[in-house]
């Protein structure tokens, strides 16, 4: 009977510890040692800790490749020195990163609700299948706030650089500090806002590479963008609202991200299945000539 009894046991903490949810709730943090996984169970939302670093962070990461990859940080200048983190929504309908029961955030988000909308049961979090985890109003299914609006070091497909003219929010990527610290870098990459809108890294404030103007099909610095519009599409809008650069994968089984790396190198990498690896498809700059000058 005993024996039985812990089979079940066994079973029953199996199936609860196998399914797992791609959304955040009033109810329904998570903690760390916990995950969101998305529908298509392709990125995973948790804590975790960079090279040899001792920090905890929240983050998004591919959940099915063996090497885990930060695509986005939370509370990336804002570590936690333990595992006691836990990521909640508070009355305010915002999300917010505490640890050791404090009642100061760690981390929040910037979400201004009305009055009679704001209570945490009148919002979700979800982690969605292009990794954007996005904050949604249950009533409307609005989305209020996204991660897509505050990028770090990667820019994936279906995502935007570029700046909304009317609130003045720039999207840029800026890179970590080192390979054990995603705190903000020295190198930001993004488009200028003064002039002809132009693709350009910054080392600290310094111009450093220039990706330079969108000129038809590609950006005029980065023409291998062009040569391979069968692989990468690409578009490009500049209006009265808003400048944005935004691209998506062809094939769809192909995992691209576009990266700003801490050495000050803009790069596009393709995962390699055969070798499970991430393979460099373009980099720039290709040699000190390249540098801003």
């Amino acid at each position: 009977m005993c024996f039985f009894t812990v089979l079940i046991l066994q079973l029953l903490t199996f199936s609860f510890c196998s399914c797992f949810s791609d959304t955040i709730s009033s109810d329904k943090p998570i903690r760390d040692g916990e995950l969101l996984i998305s529908k298509s169970k392709t990125f995973a939302l948790g804590f975790f800790t960079p090279g040899k670093s001792m920090s905890r962070y929240v983050g998004i990461w591919y959940n099915n490749l063996p090497i885990q990859t930060i695509v986005w940080v939370a509370n990336r200048d804002s570590p936690i020195n333990d595992t006691s983190g836990i990521l909640s929504i508070d009355s305010n309908g915002n999300l917010v990163l505490n640890h050791n029961l404090s009642t100061i955030p760690i981390w929040s988000t910037n979400v201004s609700l009305q009055q009679y909308q704001r209570n945490s049961t009148s919002v979700i979090a979800q982690l969605t299948d292009i990794a954007n985890l996005v904050i949604v109003l249950k009533t409307t299914k609005n989305v209020i706030w996204e991660s897509f609006d505050y990028p770090t070091d990667t820019f994936l497909p279906y995502q935007r650089l570029g700046f909304d003219r009317k609130t003045n929010q720039s999207w840029f990527l800026q890179s970590w500090k080192t390979n054990d610290d995603p705190g903000k870098g020295a190198f930001t990459l993004k488009f200028s806002t003064i002039g002809k809108p132009q693709f350009i890294m910054y080392n600290n404030d310094l111009p450093w590479w220039r990706g330079g103007p969108w000129i038809g099909s590609s950006l005029a610095g980065v023409p291998i963008v062009k040569h391979e519009r069968a692989t990468f599409n690409v578009s490009f809008v500049e209006d009265n609202n808003n400048v944005a650069l935004t691209y998506n994968i062809f094939y769809k089984p192909v995992i691209t991200r576009i990266v700003v790396h801490e050495s000050g190198f803009f790069q596009t990498l393709t995962w390699d299945n055969q070798k499970n690896q991430w393979n460099q498809f373009f980099s720039e700059p290709v040699n000190q000539c390249d540098s801003y000058g």
